[in-house]
């Protein structure tokens, strides 16, 4: 069975991450373990259902200022891309989210915030990250599931 990945490629392989999210303890694991590959940084913030999850519970944990990123501007109330914290030039930012294929998603989430982005750390790598402009640091990439 094809599935549409966020990055509009077609794969036959699907890793869903966030069927794990559903266990607190499998997500407490994946943020703690993402949250120990940060450098120094005051700020998490994630995007849509892949990211917010895993950078509420980094936040909540580790006690991070937090930043939700919309990829769209609301049609009603303030029409801003940044819920919570909203980070300045000053602010060293740790982007998550789960899956990295493009990082169309990482980027697009990078481009709405002004704080200096210190890298981007994801669940599960899939895709090359040679063009990647920012570093990115995984738990796990797809070959470790399909070897």
């Amino acid at each position: 069975m094809d599935v549409v990945l966020s990055s509009s490629q077609r794969s036959g392989i699907y890793f869903d991450i966030k069927k794990a999210y559903g266990y607190l303890d499998i997500l407490d694991r994946m943020a703690d373990s993402l949250y120990d590959m940060f450098g120094d940084v005051e700020v998490v913030a994630g995007s849509g259902h892949g990211g917010i999850p895993l950078a509420d519970r980094i936040s909540g944990r580790h006690g991070l200022k937090l930043s939700l990123v919309r990829y769209e501007l609301k049609k009603h109330g303030l029409q801003k891309y940044v819920d919570g914290y909203e980070p300045t030039k000053d602010d060293s930012v740790a982007v998550v989210d789960d899956v990295f294929t493009t990082g169309g998603s990482l980027l697009n989430t990078i481009e709405k915030l002004d704080g200096g982005i210190e890298g981007c750390y994801v669940v599960l790598k899939r895709g090359n990250e040679s063009d990647f402009p920012y570093k990115l640091k995984y738990l796990f990439t797809a070959s470790d599931f399909l070897d």
